[in-house]
């Protein structure tokens, strides 16, 4: 198993890619979810390729900091998705935290959302070394962690002041913290405002805007309790429109969350994260969103082509998934034959060619199928790499009902290693339509 990824990583990466990381939050087992049903929801959120996942922490710290360390390691070792464990301090001791700091190292975990956490009814007034999240964020940073805090684009529910909520910002930007995460919030005015405060007040490092659709009416209100959240015309609307079709009212607020997370992206929010409440259906909705805000056909560049776009025999090769995801994305097929109907004309230019290409079949391969031949992270000869994806297209193209022999200029698109996948990779085979 390679090493974990951290979220500072993931955003260099993103942001030199010129793309928006793309999260979801998740919570470990507690009451009736169990560790396996945790791993079917991890194993349904892998299939959507998220940059990485966060594993969340009970308010209070009541009981289960070992499940959250516990699924963060499973999701990245048995799905090779980066990670990000929640850990509180509300309570804790310089033991309970140096113990959870070792549990961390031992499962691998290279990035941590550090938070005060959420006071219960009955908790004691905060004491202690680690009063605030900044003392829990230099306590990690120190240890060597990728250290990510919480933001509060509507301010502090404890602490209301839009400044004072910029100004903790940046203590804790000082204390270590190298990404931040949003509290919901289902206006995003509210996000903008606060984005230009803080590039204003000197924050330097991404903050990701973190999304949640409202399900209910019962939910909608405790939201509003626990975080202060505001809640905007349209939203008091379709309370009142659905007030007896929770069905309906359902359907309404993931609609609401997915338009929300299409703006945030095309206005360049840093990044964005889905609190999915360990439904995959919210996570797939938000990510179709995503993906179907892209303008026209994907338009590709690439650095690592052999031979040039159109010398190729039967095999180009193009950098890292699109900024949204369009083709590469939850082909949950070995041949996605929906694929075909879904996407229009691939548009593919370099800074001396460009053709419109056709795609007639979509695989993904990797070291546990047949058709990976090879491991494409090593360095190995070309011609034995095309070899093997021509042999592949060959046999996939017929499976698909393709004749190969009778498409003529046929070529294979194929993806850089994912980071998330290991040596995986996706395969499209084109024809090219035009090109000059």
């Amino acid at each position: 198993m390679t090493p974990m990824r951290s979220v500072a990583d993931i955003y260099a990466a993103a942001r030199a890619a010129g793309r928006q990381p793309v999260s979801f939050e998740i919570f470990p087992p507690k009451g009736d979810l169990t560790l396996e049903t945790a791993h079917e929801v991890a194993a349904e959120l892998a299939d959507l390729l998220p940059d990485f996942v966060s594993v969340t922490y009970s308010a209070g710290g009541s009981g289960n900091r070992q499940a959250t360390a516990d699924v963060a390691a499973m999701i990245h070792d048995d799905f090779d998705i980066p990670t990000v464990a929640h850990l509180t301090c509300l309570g804790a001791t310089e033991e309970s935290i140096s113990r959870a700091i070792d549990d961390l190292k031992r499962k691998g975990i290279a990035s941590v959302l550090a938070l005060r956490g959420d006071r219960t009814a009955d908790a004691p007034a905060a004491e202690g070394p680690f009063r605030f999240a900044k003392d829990l964020v230099m306590r990690l940073a120190d240890e060597g962690f990728c250290v990510g805090a919480a933001a509060y684009p509507e301010g502090h529910i404890e602490c209301t002041d839009f400044r004072a909520s910029v100004a903790h910002l940046k203590q804790k930007q000082d204390a270590g913290a190298c990404f931040f995460v949003t509290q919901l919030f289902f206006d995003n005015s509210y996000y903008y405002r606060f984005r230009e405060a803080a590039d204003a007040a000197g924050i330097a490092v991404p903050i990701a805007c973190g999304v949640m659709p409202f399900l209910g009416k019962a939910q909608i209100q405790r939201m509003v309790f626990m975080c202060g959240a505001s809640l905007p015309s349209p939203i008091i609307k379709l309370l009142a429109k659905y007030e007896d079709d929770p069905g309906s009212l359902r359907a309404a607020g993931i609609e609401y969350a997915c338009a929300q997370l299409t703006d945030l992206q095309q206005h360049g929010a840093d990044g964005l994260h889905v609190y999915t409440m360990n439904q995959p259906d919210i996570a797939r909705a938000c990510a179709g969103a995503l993906r179907a805000s892209c303008h026209g056909a994907p338009y590709l560049t690439w650095e690592c082509a052999e031979g040039g776009l159109l010398h190729s025999p039967n095999a180009l090769v193009f950098g890292h998934h699109l900024q949204d995801g369009t083709m590469f994305s939850k082909l949950g097929g070995f041949i996605d034959v929906a694929y075909l109907d879904e996407h229009t004309p691939i548009q593919i230019q370099t800074p001396t060619e460009k053709a419109s290409l056709t795609v007639l079949a979509v695989d993904r391969v990797n070291a546990n199928r047949e058709t990976a031949r090879l491991e494409f992270d090593t360095a190995l000869d070309h011609a034995t790499w095309l070899a093997s994806v021509t042999a592949a297209s060959d046999r996939n193209l017929s499976s698909a009902g393709f004749d190969f022999d009778s498409v003529e200029n046929v070529v294979t698109l194929c993806t850089c290693s994912y980071s998330t996948w290991g040596n995986e990779r996706t395969l499209v085979y084109c024809a090219i339509e035009m090109a000059d």
